[in-house]
């Protein structure tokens, strides 16, 4: 079964476009959102027209495709338009708001969580402390929280967080899965100690409480995200935990997402740029000329030094080398169950 793992689109309408294209090239059975989907640019409570003049179409799309869609909404997008989500989502057999949800393919269950640690921001819709002793941030002000009739301001937020449950028990209440070893766990909160939480600042917010969780738990793989930039900063796009293998794609210019074949268990990480130039132009990227991702280097498609072409793009696109984690035979004692080696390979054509 391969899966196309995104998060934190934030309503990027270019990047939602290429999706559905590239799930169809590869073949994938479902693409799952990880949060974060709808514009956090503008005004927040237009949000719902998003929902309705763009999003309801882009699910449509996969429904006729048959292409599962799992999904959720995430900290910056506001949570009065949770049951408008919902609604949309329930219209499609293929598509499904995995919030605080499971839902099972073949022989693999997914688990969703939306909820995230306390952060400094203001908007604190799907906030909690991560765990009973959290100790709280410096915040850049009072807390808010979306309501139909607009923002109801917290003065105390901390207070007001207290009487919540925690991310930890947030976790706790999750559906358990018939077989962890079978179980993929979409969580927004990364970890902390993995890389996976690293901002640019270099400060490390992930959450002790998912840590724990995975740990304990072990499933057989966990997605993220939350911190677009943590890859980059880190150089970490998923960590192991025990057994279990952590994801996190980032979410920056670039298109960015992973596509996992879970046999195998073979990932790959993808960054494609929207390219500015008409297509049939002749600038190209020399080999010479390195982007500062990763320390790949940048190739236009269809440069005739590049071997990397997509039959399904109309539009032209950068893209960058596609990094690569393989399943191998034999032991690491870091991976009993499922090691791996990473190497770092071209797009396949």
């Amino acid at each position: 079964m391969k899966v196309l793992f995104v998060t934190d689109l934030h309503g990027t309408t270019w990047k939602y476009e290429r999706l559905l294209r590239i799930a169809q090239a590869l073949r994938v059975e479902a693409v799952i959102s990880g949060g974060d989907m709808l514009p956090k640019s503008g005004d927040l409570f237009d949000q719902d027209k998003f929902i309705v003049h763009y999003l309801d179409q882009h699910l449509a799309q996969f429904e006729a495709a048959g292409i599962y869609y799992l999904c959720y909404l995430g900290n910056d997008d506001l949570r009065i338009f949770s049951d408008l989500f919902d609604e949309t989502c329930d219209r499609y057999a293929h598509v499904v708001n995995l919030a605080q949800r499971s839902f099972k393919i073949g022989d693999y269950e997914f688990v969703g969580m939306n909820w995230v640690a306390d952060y400094p921001f203001r908007l604190k819709d799907w906030c909690r402390m991560d765990t009973p002793d959290y100790v709280f941030q410096e915040q850049l002000g009072s807390g808010l929280l979306s309501t139909r009739q607009g923002w109801r301001e917290l003065d105390d937020w901390f207070a007001y967080a207290r009487t919540l449950p925690t991310l930890e028990d947030e976790l706790a209440r999750l559906v358990r899965p018939a077989d962890m070893e079978r179980a993929i766990y979409v969580i927004h909160m990364p970890p902390y100690r993995l890389g996976l939480d690293k901002c640019a600042d270099g400060l490390e917010v992930g959450s002790k409480a998912v840590y724990d969780f995975l740990l304990e738990n072990q499933p057989l793989l966990a997605l993220h995200g939350h911190i677009h930039e943590a890859p980059e900063i880190s150089g970490r796009w998923y960590a192991t935990l025990g057994r279990t293998i952590c994801i996190q794609p980032g979410q920056l210019t670039p298109l960015t997402y992973v596509t996992i074949d879970l046999e195998p268990m073979n990932f790959d990480r993808h960054l494609i740029f929207q390219a500015t130039r008409p297509l049939g132009s002749e600038t190209r990227v020399d080999d010479n000329d390195d982007v500062g991702l990763g320390g790949c280097r940048l190739r236009k498609r269809g440069c005739p030094k590049s071997p990397v072409r997509e039959n399904c793009a109309p539009e032209p696109v950068l893209s960058l080398p596609k990094e690569s984690v393989r399943g191998e035979g034999g032991q690491l004692p870091s991976l009993p169950r499922r090691p791996l080696v990473v190497k770092l390979r071209q797009s396949p054509s």
